[in-house]
């Protein structure tokens, strides 16, 4: 347990999460600008591994080209360097879920149009998309065998609802 413990705390001393706070005796010292601030990396959702030896965590950055925040999936195992194990280029990647057999990992990503569920091997390898659904994919969870996950989605827009918003609009 201690073991663990210890690497948590190395994860977010590794993130950036522990921080030493600002003395407010130093008022010479200039704060962060608007800038520094939208810059800064925010650690989200983790999912610990069933074997316990990974986490896998989300992280966002702000794409200043863009002119937009990009969250994608990162892993540290124990003992190990937290690495990038996401890079979805238009979109962003989270919630991730380990299987019950901790041999795969799903996650959701916006790779497209819409968001959908994709896996990847705990082990390495590229991630594909599971799902293909018009509405895209809501929440998701494993199935205890780690051979299905189910889901949950939207409703494709009925024909009388578009009708109703191309007469008065989204009121």
């Amino acid at each position: 347990m201690r073991s663990r413990i210890s690497f948590v705390i190395s994860l977010c001393l590794a993130s950036g999460v522990l921080a030493a706070p600002i003395s407010a005796q130093e008022p010479e010292i200039p704060g962060p600008s608007f800038k520094d601030v939208l810059s800064l990396h925010d650690i989200g959702g983790s999912a610990i591994s069933p074997d316990g030896g990974t986490i896998a965590f989300t992280m966002r950055t702000t794409d200043w080209d863009e002119n937009r925040y990009d969250t994608e999936i990162w892993l540290v195992r124990e003992g190990g360097e937290p690495f990038q194990l996401t890079r979805t280029a238009d979109g962003s990647s989270g919630g991730a879920e380990w299987s019950p057999d901790g041999r795969w990992l799903a996650f959701g990503a916006s790779r497209g149009d819409k968001r959908q569920i994709h896996l990847i091997r705990a082990d390495g390898g590229e991630a594909w998309a599971l799902t293909e659904v018009d509405e895209g994919v809501g929440g998701f969870e494993w199935a205890p065998d780690s051979r299905r996950i189910a889901f949950t989605q939207s409703e494709p827009e009925s024909k009388k609802s578009e009708q109703r918003e191309e007469e008065y609009g989204a009121y």
